[in-house]
């Protein structure tokens, strides 16, 4: 029989409370696997169809698919081995389940910026931040990617020399990424409360990203604790107490996968292995609802024809954003050059649902310069 406990430490109650907990971290995270395992196919499926793009809602479920299996295949080989130290197969899982998690929150915090940098940061709606934010996302995945890939190899072939190295690096990623996510996503909560005008919806929309907010907030803390603690301990490499933070380490993130998940869908109908995201429909009809309206000045120029007022030379156009609910990349072809440059935005009331990535559709006419909007601002990452 493996033991989990070696030595002076080997205590066989502590061996038996070690397995039920890894036998029940791993149920939890099958379960969450299982659950995203079918909105995701209900994802792709809508995505072959042409009917949606790759959106950071897919990419989130793709990341609560893999991040789960691997810190499953992480503790089973911990469980079969007795072995978690680096360059050990239970090691290797777990640093790439832990990938899938940052790139979980990296998109979370893509989608955040691009509704904060996109229409609430300025005074005016600037479209091309729609792409750089999505760019961005992928870069910073890059980025952690290329040093899980490194440290990968590098503690398989020396062991001895990566322990401290993976423990720096992964705090200074969990102060860098945690920090911007956690700033994107209070920045944008603060930014959506002082709307004038609210809605039920609205309101809840806030209080699911502050919720995002603090649970990673949460666990970028425990994280660097942990590691802290364990380093000022100096505890034995076989030691039960171990265990301890590992635990908590586990509730929190079975915990954030829950929030998550809530966050993208209605919770009943990932029981029931229906579509999570009630505007995904079956038939791949898109749900689409008004918004809001925002005005915008903009100089007369030439192939205009404006009307003047107040001995002014301001000419104005209608300029009608239809938003598409399935295109996350939505925006990336429109000329946006004269609507971020020169639109203002006005109050207007904001109205929520939960709908995926806008499409941005700009259709010019001489007469007013009203800008409107369907499907701003959606759960924290519909989208």
């Amino acid at each position: 029989m493996v033991q989990y406990t070696h030595g002076d430490d080997y205590d066989l109650k502590w061996d038996q409370l070690i397995l039920t907990y890894v036998i029940l971290r791993c149920t939890g995270l099958f379960i969450v696997a299982v659950l995203c395992s079918a909105q995701f196919y209900y994802e792709v499926r809508n995505i072959l169809a042409g009917e949606y793009k790759i959106t950071s809602r897919t990419i989130t479920y793709f990341c609560l698919i893999l991040f789960p299996i691997l810190r499953v295949m992480d503790q089973l080989s911990y469980l079969i081995n007795g072995e978690l130290g680096v360059g050990t197969w239970a090691w290797i899982f777990g640093i790439w389940s832990t990938f899938f998690l940052f790139a979980e929150w990296i998109f979370i915090a893509g989608f955040w910026a691009r509704l904060l940098y996109t229409f609430f940061i300025s005074d005016k709606i600037i479209l091309k931040n729609i792409n750089r934010t999505w760019i961005s996302a992928w870069v910073f995945t890059g980025i952690y990617f290329s040093w899980v890939f490194f440290i990968t190899g590098y503690g398989c072939a020396y062991p001895s020399k990566s322990s401290s190295l993976y423990s720096y690096g992964l705090i200074v990623c969990i102060i860098i990424f945690g920090g911007l996510v956690i700033g994107n996503g209070i920045v944008l909560a603060m930014y959506m409360r002082a709307q004038d005008k609210t809605t039920k919806k609205f309101t809840e929309t806030v209080s699911k990203t502050l919720r995002l907010s603090i649970v990673l907030l949460v666990i970028v803390i425990l994280t660097i604790l942990r590691d802290i603690i364990w380093a000022g301990l100096s505890l034995p490499r076989y030691s039960p107490y171990r265990h301890i933070p590992n635990a908590i380490m586990a509730i929190c993130e079975i915990t954030q996968c829950v929030v998550v998940m809530y966050a993208l869908g209605t919770p009943m109908n990932y029981l029931k292995f229906q579509v999570a995201f009630h505007s995904m429909s079956m038939s791949g009809s898109i749900n689409t609802v008004g918004l809001s309206n925002m005005s915008t000045k903009k100089s007369g120029h030439s192939g205009h024809s404006g009307h003047s007022s107040g001995g002014g030379n301001e000419s104005k156009e209608q300029i009608s954003i239809q938003i598409n609910s399935a295109d996350y990349n939505s925006g990336h072809e429109v000329d946006d050059d004269n609507i971020d440059q020169d639109n203002v935005k006005t109050d207007c009331q904001i109205e929520i649902e939960n709908q995926p990535e806008p499409e941005l559709n700009v259709v010019n006419n001489d007469q007013n310069i009203t800008q409107s909007r369907e499907n701003l601002v959606t759960v924290p990452i519909d989208n």
